[in-house]
């Protein structure tokens, strides 16, 4: 799964869950220094550039990745409404043309 956190990271910029001290919660160091973010959450993706990471850093993504993803999630759904209001608008002149031609060619007949 830190594979796949890792992608969301560089597609979103962002790192950990909820902001980039998530990982210092990790508690087996044998694993994980505590002073260390995956290079995934790094502006510039380079080697080992998330090792002795400060909270203060500039050169990392903070904002964790849910918040980004929700955010990106409410994006797609203001546009998805526009897009089916332009839809049931066009329909319902579609209707009204069609009712249109009908009675004009009652008058003409």
């Amino acid at each position: 799964s830190s594979g796949i956190n890792a992608e969301y990271g560089v597609e979103f910029d962002c790192c950990g869950v909820n902001n980039a001290t998530d990982f210092l919660t990790l508690t087996n160091s044998s694993i994980w220094n505590q002073n260390n973010v995956p290079d995934s959450c790094c502006k510039v993706m380079q080697s080992e550039c998330g090792w002795q990471y400060k909270s203060d850093d500039d050169n990392i993504w903070h904002e964790g990745c849910l918040t980004k993803f929700i955010s990106i999630i409410d994006n797609v759904q203001y546009s998805a409404i526009a897009v089916l209001v332009a839809v049931l608008v066009q329909v319902i002149l579609i209707v009204i043309s069609c009712t249109l031609r009908k009675d004009a060619e009652g008058l003409i007949a």
